[in-house]
C-alpha cells in the first residue's frame, strides 16, 4: 500500500506542479525493488535501497551519496543526475554504494528560481536551500561557509562576501536547460567548487535573488557518463 500511495503523489499534485523526485531501484535498468522520494534523505538506512541503488528513474535535479548525512561526516562518492523522467544506471564504483541523497530546488516546482547552498565541495554536508525568502542579508549556520552551491530556474542570483549585500559580489545562473517531449524544462547551474569559478571558498555572506551588478561567475562545464535532450547524470570525483 505504501508503494501505491507514493506512485499516485505526482497524479495528486497535479500536472501543474512537477515535483522533484526519484525511484531509486536495486538493479540496473529499473530492474529489481525501489523505494521512491521526494525530498532530502540524510539516512538510507531506513530505507529499502540503502547501499543497494543501481539505477534511478528521476525528475529534478538530484544528488547521490557514498556515506550518511550527505557525506557530511566523512568524505566519499558523490554522483549526480538532473532532467525530466531521466533513466541512469549507476557506473562501476558507484552502484551499490548510496547511504544518502538529496534535491536541489523546489519540492513542489520543478523549475522553481532557487539557489542550494553547500558547506563542502562537490554539494555535501549542511545545506541551505533558498526559494520563498529570495533576499537573504544572512546566511546563518552556513554564513561563511559555503563551498559549492546549485543554481535551478532562470533568474540569475547575486551572491555577497558580505552581510547586508555587501563586499564583493558574483551574479551567477544555470548554464544548462534540459526539455522533456511534453514541453517541460530545467534550468540547471552547478558549481562543486566556488573557489575554481573564481569565488573564494567560505566568502559568501548574503544572497539575493537577480543580478545586480556586472561581474559573472559561470559554472564550469562537467564531464557525465550520459546526456540526452532531457537530461544528463554524472560523478563528482
Amino acid at each position: 500500500m505504501k508503494s501505491l500511495l507514493l506512485l499516485l503523489l505526482p497524479l495528486v499534485l497535479g500536472k501543474s506542479t512537477w515535483p522533484s523526485e526519484t525511484f531509486c531501484y536495486t538493479e540496473p535498468d529499473l530492474g529489481g525493488s525501489y523505494d521512491y522520494f521526494a525530498g532530502n534523505e540524510w539516512d538510507l538506512s531506513q530505507t529499502y535501497v540503502d547501499n543497494d541503488i543501481e539505477s534511478v528513474n528521476q525528475t529534478g535535479m538530484w544528488i547521490y551519496y557514498e556515506n550518511y548525512n550527505f557525506n557530511g561526516d566523512e568524505p566519499g562518492l558523490v554522483y549526480f543526475g538532473h532532467g525530466i523522467d531521466i533513466v541512469a544506471n549507476f557506473p562501476g564504483k558507484f552502484a551499490n554504494r548510496a547511504s544518502s541523497l538529496s534535491s536541489a530546488g523546489s519540492y513542489a516546482r520543478l523549475n522553481a528560481d532557487t539557489i542550494t547552498l553547500y558547506e563542502g565541495t562537490s554539494f555535501t554536508g549542511k545545506l541551505l536551500s533558498i526559494e520563498y525568502y529570495p533576499d537573504q542579508p544572512s546566511l546563518y549556520d552556513v554564513a561563511g561557509k559555503v563551498s559549492s552551491f546549485i543554481v535551478v530556474g532562470t533568474s540569475p542570483w547575486t551572491i555577497y562576501t558580505g552581510e547586508d549585500y555587501t563586499g564583493n559580489y558574483w551574479c551567477v545562473y544555470a548554464t544548462e536547460r534540459d526539455t522533456s517531449s511534453d514541453g517541460r524544462v530545467l534550468d540547471v547551474g552547478m558549481f562543486p567548487s566556488i573557489e575554481e569559478a573564481g569565488i573564494p571558498d567560505n566568502s559568501i555572506q548574503s544572497v539575493r535573488k537577480g543580478c545586480w551588478g556586472k561581474r559573472v561567475a559561470k559554472a564550469p562545464e562537467l564531464k557525465v557518463d550520459g546526456r540526452q535532450k532531457n537530461g544528463a547524470w554524472g560523478r563528482l570525483e
